[in-house]
C-alpha cells in the first residue's frame, strides 16, 4: 500500500494550468513502476492530471474526479484495486465521519462533537515549563484544580523528556509517577494516562489505575507498550518523533536543525508505521490516538508548518493528539519563556481545532478548556460539518 497523503496547496500545483485556489492534490509516495503506470492510466481515464516523478506522484482533479479514480482504478487489475483502496480511504477520512470512539477508562469518548483537554502533571522537577511538583499532596491538589477547570484526562510524566533530557532508571521513574497515581485514582474521578515510553513503567502504571499510555516514540523500540496496552484494554497515544542535536539557549531547550525531505510526507508515513505496528500487536485501530510531536525533532519553522498544516493529519484517520503547550516554538517565535507562553499557547489550541485536532495536552488547563470550548463552538460539527460537500460517488 503506498503511502498516502491529501493536500489542498497549490505550490504543488506549478505545473499545472490555471489551478484553482483550493484545487485538492493527492499525494502518492513510494509507488512500484506498476502502481505508477496504473495511476497515470486511471487518471487519464476520468479526465484528471498525474504528476509522476521518481520519488511518487500529484494527482490534481476535482474532488469528484478523486472519487471517479478511486473507482476506476478499483476495477482494474492488479496492483490498481489496492491504489483505489487508498484513495477512498484517504477520501473518506477527509469527507466522512469522524474516528469510531475510544475507550478511555470506563468512557467512551466520541469524536468529532468537542475537543478533550489533556492536563499535564510533571512529577519531574527539571520539567521545561517550571511546573513540576514535588509530592503528592501537590499533585492530588493540581488535579482536583485541573478537574474543576474542566480537564477530561490526566497525564502523569516522571520523565523530563525535554530536547537534550537525561533519561532516568526504570526505578527512578516509578518511585516518582506509581505513588502519584494512586493517590490520583482515590482523589479524582478523571481517567489516567502514563507519560512513559518504558515499558516496565507503563506496565506499572496500567496496573496503577491507568488507561491511557502517552508514548513519546511512537512505538519506535518495537510493539511492547501496544501489547501492553491491548492487554489492558488501554488507550495509546503514539507521536512522531525524530531524534536531533538538542540545544539549549535563554529560552530553553530546542532543536535547531533537523533534516527532512518531505516534512508532512515523512511525519505522515511515520506515523502510519506506528500504526500499524500497534495494530499488528493486537491494539484495536480505535484504540490508537496520533500525535504530530510538536518540539520533539523539529525547528522552530518546522513546528509552525506543522501546526498550520496540521488537517493533513486527518488523512490517517485517527483522532488527533496536539501537544503545543508552552513548546519552544512559541517561547523562540515570540521571545517569551515557558511561564509566559499562555497566549501563544491559546493560538495553537484554537487553531488546532480548527484544523482537525481532537484533543489538546496542555498546562493551563482553565484557560484552555475555554478556549476550547469557544473554538468547538465555531468549528465543531465544525471542522469536518463546514468543509465543502463531499464529493458524489462512491467512498467505499
Amino acid at each position: 500500500m503506498p503511502d498516502l497523503v491529501l493536500r489542498w496547496n497549490p505550490r504543488y500545483l506549478q505545473h499545472v494550468a490555471d489551478p484553482p485556489d483550493t484545487a485538492p492534490v493527492l499525494r502518492l509516495a513510494g509507488l512500484t513502476p506498476a502502481e505508477a503506470a496504473a495511476l497515470r492510466e486511471g487518471a487519464a481515464a476520468v479526465g484528471a492530471a498525474a504528476l509522476i516523478g521518481p520519488r511518487g506522484a500529484l494527482v490534481h482533479g476535482t474532488p469528484e474526479q478523486h472519487v471517479a479514480l478511486a473507482t476506476e482504478l478499483a476495477e482494474r487489475p492488479a496492483p490498481a484495486p489496492s491504489l483505489g483502496q487508498a484513495i477512498a480511504a484517504t477520501w473518506r477520512h477527509q469527507y466522512g465521519p469522524p474516528p469510531p470512539p475510544t475507550q478511555v477508562g470506563a468512557a467512551q469518548w466520541h469524536w468529532g462533537h468537542r475537543t478533550y483537554v489533556m492536563g499535564i502533571l510533571n512529577v519531574s522537577p527539571d520539567s521545561f515549563s517550571g511546573d513540576g511538583l514535588a509530592g503528592i499532596e501537590a499533585a492530588v491538589a493540581r488535579a482536583r484544580a485541573f478537574a474543576a477547570a474542566g480537564a477530561d484526562l490526566l497525564d502523569v510524566g516522571g520523565e523530563s523528556t525535554r530536547p537534550g533530557f537525561t533519561p532516568l532508571s526504570v526505578e527512578e521513574e516509578l518511585e516518582r509517577v506509581l505513588p502519584v497515581l494512586r493517590a490520583l485514582r482515590e482523589a479524582v474521578p478523571l481517567p489516567l494516562s502514563i507519560d512513559t515510553y518504558k515499558p516496565p513503567v507503563a506496565e506499572a502504571a496500567l496496573a496503577a489505575g491507568a488507561c491511557v499510555i502517552n508514548d513519546i516514540t511512537g512505538l519506535r523500540d518495537g510493539p511492547a507498550l501496544a501489547t501492553l496496552a491491548a492487554r489492558h484494554g488501554a488507550a495509546l497515544i503514539v507521536m512522531h518523533n525524530r531524534p536531533a542535536p538538542a540545544a539549549v539557549g535563554p529560552l530553553g531547550g530546542h532543536n535547531p536543525t533537523v533534516a527532512y525531505d518531505d516534512l508532512l510526507g515523512e511525519v505522515l508515513a511515520e506515523l502510519r508505521t506506528a500504526i500499524a505496528r500497534a495494530v499488528d500487536a493486537g491494539l484495536p485501530p480505535a484504540q490508537v490516538l496520533v500525535d504530530p510531536g510538536i518540539g520533539f525533532g523539529k525547528t522552530r519553522e518546522q513546528n509552525l508548518v506543522l501546526l498550520a498544516r496540521l488537517g493533513e493529519l486527518r488523512a490517517l484517520g485517527h483522532p488527533i493528539v496536539l501537544g503545543s503547550s508552552r513548546k519552544s516554538v512559541i517561547g523562540l517565535t515570540l521571545g517569551v519563556p515557558p511561564h509566559e507562553r499562555i497566549e501563544g499557547t491559546a493560538a495553537t489550541v484554537a487553531l488546532g481545532i480548527r484544523a482537525g485536532a481532537d484533543v489538546v495536552r496542555v498546562h493551563d488547563v482553565r484557560e484552555m478548556a475555554l478556549v476550547a470550548r469557544l473554538s468547538d463552538a465555531i468549528a465543531r460539527g465544525g471542522l469536518r460539518g463546514t468543509q465543502p460537500t463531499p464529493p458524489a460517488g462512491r467512498l467505499e
